[in-house]
């Protein structure tokens, strides 16, 4: 008798990402639409509260439920028996989630610019920098979850699009954010970029999040009530 085939999982948990979509959308125009009202003189500047970009702002804490989400998705994927290479991944989002919500690279930045060189003592350079000292960090424990996914072939999507999805992530939080402090700019363009980066951040949060929660945690988890049913029978 032949055994029914097991459709793959989607990559993508479609209903979680349209929602997260849709709220990244409606916070997107919500201070695009503000930024208008402020360049046609009708509103004096935007609430710090609805800003992209500002520190502890509803966007910001948006996507810092996003972080922490998929953070706490991978630690349980682990601890439920999912791919090894699920744990160290869950550290990278956790350092994503404090840089993001502390300001690591903003708050650091000054204090490393005393050791540079006067060339690159620049805000922007030593940002940059710290991003540097981060990366190597969660470069380190890309090396162990593909080593791990490497050498365990567990069951389930291997961490290739997740990497790919956090190497768009840095484009935007590093390569735009680079150029965003680095080139004078007016206050529309200086929105745009704003936009650029801080709406780009978010979509890739998204991404990842459905991903994580769609391929990852939740075929896990049945594949774990299946087996846990499988042992009762026996």
């Amino acid at each position: 008798m032949d055994t029914p085939r097991q459709t793959p999982p989607d990559r993508f948990h479609r209903r979680l990402l349209t929602a997260l979509l849709l709220g990244d959308a409606v916070l997107i125009l919500l201070y695009v639409t503000l930024g208008g009202l402020v360049v046609l003189g009708t509103l004096s500047e935007i609430p710090d509260w609805l800003a992209l970009g500002k520190e502890a702002s509803l966007p910001e804490v948006w996507n810092y439920i996003k972080w922490a989400s998929i953070a706490a998705l991978l630690f349980a994927t682990s601890l439920r028996g999912g791919p090894v290479w699920t744990f160290p991944m869950a550290f990278v989002f956790l350092i994503i989630l404090a840089d993001d919500s502390l300001g690591i690279h903003e708050n650091a930045g000054p204090a490393l610019a005393t050791f540079l060189p006067e060339s690159l003592r620049g805000m922007a350079q030593a940002e940059l920098a710290v991003f540097g000292l981060l990366g190597l960090v969660v470069l380190g424990l890309f090396a162990i979850a593909w080593r791990l996914a490497a050498r365990t072939r567990a069951p389930g999507p291997g961490p290739g699009l997740l990497f790919g999805l956090i190497a768009v992530l840095g484009f935007f939080a590093v390569v735009v954010d680079f150029l965003h402090d680095s080139i004078p700019m007016g206050l529309i363009w200086y929105s745009i970029w704003v936009v650029i980066e801080d709406g780009g951040e978010m979509i890739v949060a998204s991404l990842i999040l459905s991903h994580v929660s769609g391929a990852i945690w939740l075929p896990n988890r049945a594949r774990s009530a299946a087996i846990s049913a499988t042992n009762l029978r026996t």
